[in-house]
């Protein structure tokens, strides 16, 4: 069983969705195209326009069946700054025990759009708050916090960018914070008509935790209209991180949110 102030959260959590999902209004008329962050480990400088709601699902799954889904909604608070909410709506661990994951919360801002002659330049940051189940060994327990800077470049019809992030860790057990860092490298391009291209090479490493870990990612991505994108992709792991994964996904713009 969860820690009683977990089972509290989930309830509030599920009774604000009931109160405020009938006082919100979405409306296709000015919907623009998702603003989707996935299947890589970075972030590009792009947000969410102002007042726009977008989800962003997948499945990845690894060895010995393991099998994430995450989820997250993008809300646009601003021309230049969105704010996110989701986590990992179903999890299987390699040992066969299922749940929810964990709470991440978060906002990222662009400083400024890529151009020609000028990169772009991004910052976010992200807390995890613990709803995973500690017994069956699907989290932590305790509260991470993330903090990213992306940086990208135009290259012809391509954007290169590169990526840091820093986690401050919650260590079972201590009062202490362990340090992860993780830095990569993305290039994504149009391919053919809806068809896109991404590649990606991302290492991370714990010391505190004696982990090092290592990947390399490409996907596809087909946009299916004007508010649709699906993405497959595969990636390869080396070091402390998991051989493989298959990753597959979509998002979905759902429209310009109002209040009634």
């Amino acid at each position: 069983m969860p820690p009683a102030w977990i089972v509290r959260a989930r309830r509030c959590l599920a009774a604000l969705s009931l109160v405020l999902a009938p006082a919100c209004t979405l409306t296709m008329d000015t919907a623009g195209p998702p603003v989707v962050q996935r299947p890589t480990f970075s972030t590009t400088t792009a947000t969410t326009p102002r007042g726009g709601l977008s989800l962003e699902m997948g499945a990845d799954s690894g060895p010995k069946s393991r099998l994430g889904v995450p989820t997250t909604f993008r809300w646009g608070a601003g021309p230049d700054t969105e704010v996110t909410i989701g986590g990992l709506l179903h999890q299987r661990s390699a040992e066969g025990r299922t749940g929810i994951g964990d709470l991440e919360i978060g906002t990222r801002h662009r400083l400024r759009a890529p151009g020609p002659d000028a990169p772009g330049w991004g910052w976010g940051w992200l807390a995890r708050l613990p709803l995973a189940s500690t017994d069956d060994g699907l989290g932590s327990g305790e509260i991470d916090v993330q903090f990213n800077v992306s940086r990208d470049h135009l290259r012809g019809v391509s954007t290169v960018t590169w990526y840091y992030q820093l986690d401050l860790l919650g260590e079972p057990g201590d009062e202490g914070t362990d340090l992860q860092h993780l830095a990569s490298w993305s290039v994504s391009r149009p391919f053919m008509g809806p068809w896109g291209l991404t590649a990606e090479v991302a290492g991370a490493t714990a010391p505190e935790r004696d982990y090092d870990a290592g990947w390399a990612m490409v996907s596809t991505n087909l946009r299916l209209d004007e508010w649709s994108l699906l993405d497959l992709g595969v990636r390869l792991g080396a070091g402390d991180a998991e051989d493989w994964a298959v990753l597959v996904g979509f998002g979905r713009s759902l429209g310009q949110l109002g209040v009634r």
